[in-house]
């Protein structure tokens, strides 16, 4: 048996303007997590169990192809290039669903990584990076990419779409209270509204998305200085 996980995440600033090309800084909540159990079984093909469902998923099912726990398997087994395995992925989290916490990239990342170890396979940071990243389209449909980004290298970054990666380091300390509603809201429902909002009025949209970058780049500056942001 073979265990992996990942952290949580929350988007500090920049959310929705960083899917239009502005930045975003966003940081990883370590104490929040994804855990992956990999254990090997003697039925025959990949079962991925888990509370946050009410069934057993079976890799091979053509009826699932859509899922994105089962996309994650498939396409790390091809990353790998494994053809057969007899497996049972036990999946636990931590993490509140459809809470902005970037969940679904956490648990990608934890099949990834378990997959990988459970094989004997070293997959850089980028290759995991980009694995999750396609997984993330089943769940969004056009993501930035910064929820992947900041849970598989697990640091700071101040993220512009299609950029190299920039981590970022504080310092100053700053602790950070996150509050959960209870109230479950869909990101790819979300962005989506935006990109409807934006599309019927974007000389109205675009000068606030050009505003919350420029509030961005305060806050980096402010972060890296270890000023407060009040």
């Amino acid at each position: 048996m073979v265990e992996a996980s990942a952290p949580a995440k929350v988007i500090l600033f920049g959310e929705h303007a960083v899917v239009y090309g502005k930045p975003a800084i966003a940081v990883p909540v370590s104490s929040l997590r994804v855990n992956v159990r990999v254990i090997e079984s003697e039925q025959d093909g990949i079962a991925i169990v888990t509370p946050l469902l009410n069934e057993v998923l079976r890799v091979d099912d053509t009826d699932v192809d859509n899922n994105p726990l089962v996309t994650a398997v498939r396409y790390t087994l091809d990353a790998l290039q494994i053809q057969q395995a007899n497996l049972t992925l036990q999946i636990t989290s931590q993490i509140p669903v459809a809470s902005g916490l970037g969940s679904g990239a956490a648990v990608s990342a934890a099949i990834v990584r378990g997959l990988a170890q459970q094989f004997g396979r070293a997959l850089e940071d980028e290759v995991v990076n980009e694995l999750v990243f396609e997984v993330e389209k089943l769940y969004h449909g056009t993501p930035s990419g910064v929820d992947n980004t900041v849970i598989v290298y697990e640091q700071p970054v101040y993220f512009i779409k299609g950029q190299p990666i920039e981590r970022l380091v504080f310092s100053g300390e700053y602790r950070l209270l996150i509050a959960d509603t209870g109230k479950a809201a869909l990101t790819r429902v979300a962005v989506g509204d935006v990109r409807k909002l934006y599309e019927r009025e974007p000389e109205r949209i675009q000068p606030v998305l050009d505003e919350i970058g420029e509030v961005v780049l305060q806050a980096r500056l402010a972060l890296e200085a270890g000023d407060s942001l009040t």
